[in-house]
């Protein structure tokens, strides 16, 4: 066991007979309710230093993390802690009801079920805001004569990019930036003897959405799919574009930064 790990079962264990200690104190000397209130409070207090120490940066500074991010860890705390004020509670031999134990119990369950649905339906909301399903082609019969290295697709509107895998062989559904309205080529310029990027935009209505699957439990929200694409890589950084297997732009990637 290494000497880091030594020190921090030490530490830990300090922390958790302190608690005790105070735990065993408030239950002794005034009543259950209190040693409730002050384990919730002892946990958010522990929460806070560990996601503020998690988030520290090395001049002293935080990034400042959302108040969102103090609850797993809170409540995962104050779990612990309540199992043991309840054992605290029977080796002292003090009281502490047991309904109030599961009440307690039974409310985090709820709460934590409620915010993991309340979060999966705003992640739900917002890939179907962002996102569309294509059923996408890449065909490479460049035959290694080509300096392009990434093939990304990119919305102006909502700034996303997404990069495509050049390797992958037929067709497969992904999802792509809503209101997609470019394709930007990277490829490597011996002159530079560095990367360049050119983009080739397109109007994003080629891309005609139509309603697709319903989007799990969110049965309210159905993902949109959009017109197939279909990129074709040709020796010399010449491509060919396609959307619903309509050529939209057949040109080639200048060994220049275009952007």
């Amino acid at each position: 066991m290494s000497q880091d790990i030594k020190e921090l079962s030490i530490l830990l264990f300090l922390c958790l007979f302190i608690v005790g200690g105070i735990q065993w104190f408030l239950l002794r000397f005034t009543n259950w309710t209190v040693a409730l209130t002050a384990t919730a409070l002892i946990a958010l207090m522990v929460s806070f230093l560990y996601v503020s120490v998690k988030h520290a940066t090395p001049n002293g500074g935080s990034n400042g993390p959302d108040a969102s991010e103090f609850i797993n860890p809170a409540l995962t705390i104050f779990i612990f802690l309540l199992i043991g004020l309840f054992f605290v509670s029977i080796l002292s031999k003090t009281y502490f009801p047991k309904k109030a134990l599961l009440t307690t119990l039974a409310l985090t369950v709820l709460f934590v079920m409620g915010r993991t649905t309340l979060q999966y339906i705003q992640n739900a909301a917002l890939c179907q805001e962002l996102f569309s399903i294509n059923n996408l082609e890449v065909v490479n019969i460049s035959d290694g004569k080509t300096t392009i290295q990434e093939v990304a697709l990119h919305s102006s509107i909502s700034g996303i990019s997404v990069n495509l895998e050049l390797d992958r062989k037929g067709k497969s559904e992904i999802y792509i930036p809503k209101n997609t309205d470019k394709i930007v080529f990277r490829c490597y310029s011996t002159a530079r003897n560095g990367i360049f990027s050119q983009s080739f935009p397109f109007d994003p209505k080629l891309l005609k959405e139509k309603n697709g699957k319903r989007m799990g439990l969110c049965f309210w929200l159905r993902m949109k799919i959009s017109a197939p694409i279909k990129i074709v890589l040709q020796p010399e950084n010449k491509f060919r574009l396609y959307i619903d297997d309509e050529l939209i732009t057949n040109a080639m990637v200048s060994n220049k930064e275009a952007e």
